[in-house]
């Protein structure tokens, strides 16, 4: 039979059987078949070790958050409570790492992913001061980011701003927000502090105009302002104020009624020179009970009873200081001439002695009692000008009361 009527009828026959037998395919071919058979797919091999990883990474992030989340709750815990984050020594070997460090260990020996966390990770492990910088620089942007949400859904917002000079003697300016909800509710929201280039009222207002301009969209928008009296934040023409109005021209200023009665009540007192040594002399009793711990043991143990710290503007703890002194007058002089007798440091010995003489002196004692009688009714008038709810004619009849009592004693 001719070569091509065979291979014509094994045609046919493969056709009517399927694709092919063994026989009829190449050995080469069934090598690549049988191996593909043996082997898993490389993508499904790939996406096994893809969820895997994937686990594991979530796994890690929900750790790590949970314990960015302890610390964070830590750092809000010292907040709460006005304690310093850093100690003095944060060193391992410190017997005293500070509030913060030690709030930490304590939790981790009752936290095992914390106490983990501690032990094993390689990074973000020590609670640095840079780490807290961080952390605190990120809870502010959250804090900001949420105020300024608020802020644009209110109608109106008002700036409160002051000026404070802190531990380290540096000047800063905190500015608050004052602004109603959508649900009806007035909120004060602390918005941070900044560091004026000058104590003058363009630098201090070129502050508060940053700040504003990061929240407020509208100039319009802003229809308070609120400082505290001084003439640089007050003035007409060239206080924080006026520079304020020029850029937003709805923003109204209203002053804080109780610190004008401050800077009265210093000025009045100023104006003589008796009365202006009466208080500085004051000033050296409480400075120098609280330049020494020794100094003030024994104040409890004679007086009984501390002497607050003065302050320079408010004068409600000037009034506390000379009501404490004129009722204890006989046993602060005893406590001095204690002083005088126990203590070995020569600086002590003259400052205990020259406060003593000033207490039997009888210009000093004169004045003590002139305004012990006087500062009750200036404390009168202090609480309600710091009332919440007041208005001028409020504040118009309290001057009236205050003035015929006043004049009542003398």
């Amino acid at each position: 039979m001719p070569l091509k009527t065979n291979l014509q009828r094994q045609k046919r026959t493969e056709e009517r059987e399927g694709k092919g037998t063994a026989d009829t395919i190449p050995f080469a071919h069934l090598q690549c078949a049988g191996a593909r058979r043996r082997k898993v797919d490389v993508r499904q091999q790939l996406d096994i070790a893809f969820r895997s990883n994937g686990k594991r990474h979530n796994e890690k992030v929900t750790k790590n958050r949970y314990v960015l989340t302890k610390i964070i709750d830590y750092i809000l815990f010292c907040d709460a409570f006005e304690l310093a984050l850093r100690g003095h020594d944060e060193r391992k070997d410190s017997v005293n790492t500070g509030v913060f460090r030690g709030l930490i260990n304590f939790s981790a020996e009752l936290d095992t992913s914390l106490k983990d966390h501690l032990t094993s990770a390689t990074v973000f492990k020590r609670m640095s001061k840079e780490i807290q910088n961080d952390l605190l620089d990120c809870m502010l942007t959250v804090c900001q980011n949420h105020i300024r949400n608020e802020i644009s859904k209110a109608s109106f917002v008002s700036v409160i701003a002051d000026e404070t000079t802190d531990v380290s003697s540096i000047s800063q300016l905190v500015v608050v927000f004052r602004y109603v909800l959508s649900n009806g509710q007035p909120v004060e929201r602390f918005w941070g502090f900044t560091n004026p280039p000058g104590h003058d009222a363009q630098s201090i207002a070129e502050c508060i105009q940053a700040s504003l301009e990061k929240v407020v969209d509208k100039p319009e928008k802003l229809i308070s302002q609120n400082y505290d009296g001084t003439n640089v934040m007050s003035g007409q023409h060239a206080g924080v104020q006026a520079f304020i109005q020029c850029a937003y021209k709805n923003a109204q200023y209203v002053h804080c009624y109780a610190h004008q009665l401050n800077l009265i009540a210093g000025r009045a007192t100023g104006q003589n020179q008796q009365v202006r040594v009466f208080f500085f002399n004051l000033s050296d009793i409480t400075n120098f009970f609280n330049s020494n711990s020794q100094w003030r043991f024994i104040l409890d143990e004679t007086v009984r009873k501390r002497i607050p710290h003065g302050s320079a503007t408010r004068w409600n703890f000037k009034s506390r200081t000379i009501n404490i002194v004129y009722e204890y007058r006989e046993q602060l002089i005893e406590c001095m001439g204690k002083i005088e007798t126990t203590s070995k440091q020569a600086v002590a010995i003259n400052q205990a002695g020259a406060i003593r003489r000033m207490l039997e002196d009888s210009k000093f004692v004169f004045w003590l009692t002139v305004f012990h009688n006087i500062m009750p009714h200036v404390d009168v008038l202090y609480n309600q000008l710091q009332k919440t709810r007041t208005d001028a004619a409020i504040i118009r009849k309290q001057e009236n009361v205050f003035q015929q009592s006043f004049e009542k004693g003398r």
